[in-house]
């Protein structure tokens, strides 16, 4: 897990240095603007703390953008930009995913608002931060989204807000299901 959280960090500290150009300061070239970025390099540093936030969130956000890959791997040859964005969703599915089906990671019910939490400071990071300190907005997910699950007429933030309450919810029940499996069939769990 260290060597993948590890990669994924450098490729993505390196991508952003060669943006240093003199076209950007170092805030905004490092500052994280999207879900799969704060993802990136917060569950890459924190692997050894067992954040729900990062796991939740960075596997659903990471399954979402294989899935739906809309804008995001559109050049026609392997750049740099493209690596980057490829392994940093991979970092973000693949180790929830494992720590999750060895158990070496428990999701508890009683924390699941911590996710909630993260994701209300991530909204507030695209819509007002951004705005406040580099007039602009890499909003694509709450206020103005163009991807494809948005619905004519219903306001954004509602339509990812409920998608967000089920699919978090989601997975916390899916774990207590799989952690009830191997109580009931006495597995030993990696995390006792």
């Amino acid at each position: 897990m260290k060597i993948i959280a590890g990669n994924g960090l450098a490729i993505y500290i390196l991508r952003r240095a060669l943006e240093l150009d003199g076209s950007k300061s170092i805030l905004e070239a490092y500052r994280p603007f999207y879900l799969c970025n704060i993802n990136t390099i917060f569950l890459s540093v924190t692997i050894l703390f067992d954040r729900d936030f990062f796991l939740v969130t960075g596997l659903l956000g990471g399954l979402f953008t294989f899935i739906i890959p809309n804008g995001i791997f559109t050049d026609r040859y392997l750049t740099f930009p493209t690596l980057d964005s490829i392994f940093s969703h991979y970092v973000i599915v693949v180790i929830p995913m494992v720590l999750f089906i060895t158990r070496t990671h428990k999701l508890y019910m009683k924390n699941i608002y911590q996710v909630f939490i993260g994701l209300l400071i991530t909204m507030f990071n695209v819509e007002v931060l951004q705005g406040l300190l580099f007039n602009t907005h890499h909003d694509y997910l709450f206020f103005r989204s163009t991807m494809p699950y948005t619905i004519p007429g219903v306001p954004q933030l509602f339509v990812i807000s409920t998608l967000a309450i089920v699919l978090v919810t989601l997975i916390y029940v899916l774990d207590y299901f799989y952690l009830s499996y191997f109580q009931k069939h006495n597995k030993i769990l990696a995390y006792e």
